[in-house]
């Protein structure tokens, strides 16, 4: 019996260690998936196809994603810090927003307002 609890103590004692490492592991690399959403126009109506460019501004390292058919985006493994993330697709207004990252995942719904047109006609009349 002695044997038996011994190798219990000795698999728990295991398990403990393991869990503790590979967090500790994880809180060292300082990276995780963190930043997630969708983008829409002023409707609700997903905008698939859309560029979205985040900006880690203490190097000015950029990753550029489009969205997916649902308007769905996702940035994988950042770093905490600041960052400014970008959006544009053909037709809308582009969307910039600043975001601080602190290691808690971060969703945002972006939407995008349709892009204003102007025009400027001359007309010249001789006569």
């Amino acid at each position: 019996m002695s044997a038996i609890r011994a190798s219990r103590y000795g698999f728990a004692l295991f398990v403990v260690l393991t869990v503790v490492n590979l967090g500790l592991l994880r809180a060292q690399s300082g990276t995780t998936s963190a930043l997630s959403g969708v983008v829409t126009d002023p409707t609700g109506a997903v905008i698939p196809g859309a560029k979205l460019t985040l900006t880690f501004t203490s190097s000015g390292a950029q990753r550029t994603i489009t969205t997916g058919a649902e308007g769905g985006f996702l940035f994988l493994q950042l770093t905490a810090g600041d960052y400014i993330l970008a959006a544009e697709a053909p037709g809308f207004a582009a969307s910039i927003r600043q975001l601080t990252y602190v290691g808690v995942p971060i969703h945002l719904n972006i939407v995008l307002s349709a892009a204003s047109s102007h025009r400027e006609v001359m007309v010249n009349r001789n006569q």
